[in-house]
């Protein structure tokens, strides 16, 4: 489908032919945004619900008018009414009263779990909202805790205005948007899959999630992609409301596990048959003697205890039949203990054992297997990570604790995570012997420990045998279903494979030699993994790993010229584009390859390296287009979608950029610079004038890195925003501090701290005149402020203090020493230049670029 990119809505946007003033966003999903309104005719507050643009544009105007005519005919005591509904430059939205209540989703932020009787009376509301719907033909397709609100302590369903109209009588469907709607975290099976057939046990199957997650304080499944949650719905039974909590009801578990049922057939055949069941609970005290109606319960209730019995037997049975030995080799020990009720117990809380942190393994040879012991650590990290069951630490997020002594108790407090893995490797003639260890983290109790042994020529036998027996140890121990997997160390060339892990150590260590011994040091290690890379090219030239090693080597010699000699960065990043070539000539998909090329076309770009000047545009351009392939070959890439964050910024495309941000956070929230990653959604999120966000990230950046500067500099910011409420000395503290904490330049952080307290001091209330001098003193020059920064800045604060004239003057000056910058200035649609964006200098000046 093709991408839509549509202009944002700002505040005081008027719709509906000027009856509808946006004040504020007040939420944001995956389907749409919602708004503070103020209907002007009737003089109240209404909420205006805005479909993003590739919904918008799936289903058409014409398509999205029928369907809000079907269903703004809803009248019902718990349904959310549409009131209107139109289009704004391409932009669909409706209109539906303010509810000053909270969701359903917020109470349980706060709650974690509801009383029974509430989430009983709660879900028969809105199972009697959905029967009324569906009597009507109408499906709603994303019943959530967020599209529940409560006003006054009652229900009321929204966002039907997205639902899948079906006429009466079984007719065509209104709809065939080839987009699947819905949360995966409540979507129906049937739903999942786009069956064409979709009906209202859709709903209920998704109230059904509803229901678990109000009683059980959690979904019935999570997992760490949308595919993986989807693939649990589908295959796995959600674990027992009675484990998880003992004082639910036996007939509320069987109308849950009823209305959750694989099956659409083996559900409730219509909401109103579940709301009466609901409703015969609600009556009761809340006691086990309530009763469903008994022409269902014994099935729903034979079919949960038999689903119980079997996991108990297979259970028993795992424990009393012995590991098989593997026809790969001998082994020297497995003797795994199984304690997968204790394990069981601890779902969802943060010992989780199911969140695991695997330990850089310790080298017991002296320092000779170091380099294999990591790379055996980050192999194990890498495939346990593919597993859709487990929550794995990245290998950024344990390398702290690398070479030292630890209690798992001391990682758990960290890290959140339930389960550490230890390891040691030594070497006893030809042979390797690695041992491994599964603690316990909440009490450093060992669960369980094997030892494997090969020969050293069959290095790449041992490493995929060591991944699927701590695999199947994790399986028993944890009493979870722990699919295969097998490594895939890249190289057929296990000697290739060993010298990369000495490689990459040498790499490494780049860091020490800078802080040692300076640049020259720097740079004399870099030589020398560049020819240990080298080396390895030579002994498997079809792998591309040694090869964009080399290239991400001379990308890190530009990243030391910068503040050396500039004059040798166009060489370097040649070299490492010619590297990223070679390699992607091997593997045309390659993530690490296109995440290297990618990378130094951003860097030709932003430091106006391209020869012809008409190609900037080009060059930004192919740069995104190349991280974005290397997130699609793997969607896990971090690091590259940390660097596609910074270009989409540097295009003015502050949503995306802000997307690509949160994906480099959720992949990896302990990558090697996250704190820029977070730095970089306090930014976007500060373009795109969304406070609460920013005040978030902002928030977050300063508790997980309070030394790092710019989590103080947020704070400058957040002071610029209008109607802030801030006093003068607060900004002064702040600046002060942003100063001392500023590492390098610290004369030219000086200037720009200056430039942007300035407006924050206007909006303390201090008199502009005193603003202007502070503006005035934090002028640079070429020497201090070579990319000509702070003439943005202070441009900042001359069209938001209507200073037009000047603002327009100085981004003049400021595209002129940076032309590249020009090439995307049409696309910033950042709240700084609203009182300039009408002006013609102004539109002139940007859409001169390209």
């Amino acid at each position: 489908m093709t991408h839509v990119q549509l202009r944002p809505l700002q505040p005081m946007t008027v719709l509906g032919g000027g009856r509808y003033r946006l004040e504020r966003e007040i939420g944001r999903g995956g389907m749409a945004t919602v708004w503070l309104a103020t209907d002007t005719k009737l003089n109240r507050e209404v909420a205006v619900k805005v479909l993003l643009g590739d919904l918008a544009f799936a289903m058409g105007p014409e398509r999205f008018k029928r369907e809000i005519d079907v269903v703004s005919r809803l009248s019902h005591p718990y349904i959310l009414p549409i009131d209107d509904y139109g289009e704004y430059e391409g932009q669909l939205y409706y209109v539906m009263p303010f509810i000053a209540g909270e969701t359903i989703h917020k109470r349980l932020e706060r709650e974690k779990q509801l009383p029974v009787q509430d989430a009983i009376r709660i879900a028969h509301q809105v199972a009697m909202a959905l029967d009324f719907a569906h009597q009507q033909g109408i499906v709603h397709r994303d019943i959530k805790p967020e599209n529940i609100l409560l006003q006054n302590g009652e229900a009321l369903v929204a966002d039907f205005g997205i639902a899948r109209a079906i006429t009466d009588g079984g007719g065509a469907k209104l709809t065939s948007t080839g987009v699947t709607l819905g949360t995966p975290t409540y979507m129906s099976p049937e739903q999942a899959m786009a069956d064409p057939s979709l009906d209202g046990r859709s709903d209920i199957y998704s109230l059904g999630c509803v229901l678990y997650e109000m009683l059980a304080g959690q979904p019935p499944f999570t997992g760490p992609t949308a595919q993986a949650i989807i693939a649990r719905h589908q295959l796995d039974e959600a674990p027992s409301l009675g484990i998880v909590r003992g004082t639910i009801p036996e007939e509320v578990e069987d109308i849950v596990a009823q209305a959750m049922a694989k099956l659409p057939a083996d559900r409730y055949a219509t909401a109103g048959e579940m709301a009466e069941d609901l409703r015969k609970i609600a009556t009761t005290t809340g006691s086990r003697s309530a009763r469903v109606s008994q022409s269902r319960r014994p099935r729903t209730t034979q079919k949960r205890r038999a689903q119980q019995q079997k996991q108990k037997r297979t259970m028993v049975i795992a424990a009393a039949v012995a590991v098989p030995v593997l026809a790969v080799g001998v082994w020297a020990g497995v003797h795994f203990m199984g304690t997968g009720a204790k394990a069981k117990s601890r779902i969802g809380t943060d010992t989780d054992p199911n969140h695991i942190a695997v330990l850089y393994f310790d080298d017991q040879s002296d320092g000779k297997l170091k380099a294999l012991a990591a790379g055996l650590t980050e192999s194990l990290i890498d495939e346990l990570g593919t597993v859709k069951q487990l929550t794995v630490i990245s290998r950024n997020g344990v390398a702290s604790f690398k070479g030292k002594s630890v209690a798992p108790d001391s990682v758990q407090r960290a890290l959140k995570v339930g389960t550490v893995v230890t390891g040691s490797v030594a070497e006893s003639g030809d042979k390797l012997r690695v041992r491994v260890d599964l603690v316990d983290a909440s009490d450093n109790k060992q669960l369980g420990t094997t030892t494997i042994e090969r020969p050293r020529a069959d290095l790449f036998a041992l490493q995929d045998t060591l991944a699927k027996e701590v695999a199947r140890a994790l399986r028993r121990t944890l009493g979870t279903e722990i699919e295969a997997i097998v490594s895939r160390p890249g190289t057929s060339n296990s000697q290739a494979w060993e010298a990369m892990q000495r490689a990459k150590q040498s790499f490494a260590g780049v860091d020490s030699a800078l802080a040692s011994g300076g640049v020259k040091a720097a740079i004399a290690a870099l030589d020398a993994a560049d020819n240990e890379f080298a080396a390895i090219e030579e002994m498997d030239k079809k792998w591309p790993a040694p090869t964009v090693q080399r290239g991400f080597i001379a990308f890190r010699r530009v990243l030391l010229l910068g503040n050396g000699d500039p004059a040798q960065i166009p060489k370097w990043l040649d070299v490492a584009a010619k590297h990223a070539g070679r390699a992607l000539e091997r593997s045309p998909q390659d993530p690490d390859a296109l995440e290297l090329r990618g990378t130094v076309r951003s860097f030709l770009w932003s430091y106006n390296q391209t020869p012809d000047p008409g190609a900037l545009r080009r060059a930004v351009q192919d740069a995104e287009a190349d991280l974005k392939a290397s997130v699609a070959a793997n969607p896990l890439q971090a690091s590259a979608w940390n660097a596609l964050s910074f270009v989409l910024w540097s295009e003015n495309k502050f949503a995306d950029a802000k997307l690509a941000a949160e994906k480099a956070y959720v992949s990896d929230p302990y990558l090697k610079d996250v704190n820029r990653t977070i730095w970089r959604l306090f930014q976007n999120s500060i373009e795109l004038n969304n406070p609460t966000e920013a005040e978030k990230w902002c928030k977050l950046g300063g508790q997980r890195f309070p030394d790092f500067f710019r989590f103080t500099e947020c704070r400058l910011w957040l002071y610029n925003l209008p109607g802030r409420k801030v006093s003068a000395d607060s900004v002064w503290r702040t600046y002060n501090e942003f100063v001392e904490k500023s590492p390098g330049n610290k004369e030219f952080n000086k200037l720009k701290g200056g430039m942007i307290a300035a407006l924050g001091l206007v909006r303390a209330g201090v008199s502009l005149d005193s603003a202007r001098a502070v503006v005035g003193r934090s002028r640079g020059n070429p020497q201090i402020d070579p990319a000509s920064e702070l003439l943005v800045y202070e441009a900042h604060f001359r069209a938001q203090t209507g200073e037009k004239d000047e603002a327009i003057k100085l981004l003049t000056k400021f595209f002129a020493a940076s032309p590249q910058q020009r090439a995307v200035a049409k696309d910033d649609d950042s709240w700084w230049w609203d009182p300039i964006k009408d002006d013609p200098r102004y539109k002139a000046l940007v859409s001169s670029g390209g």
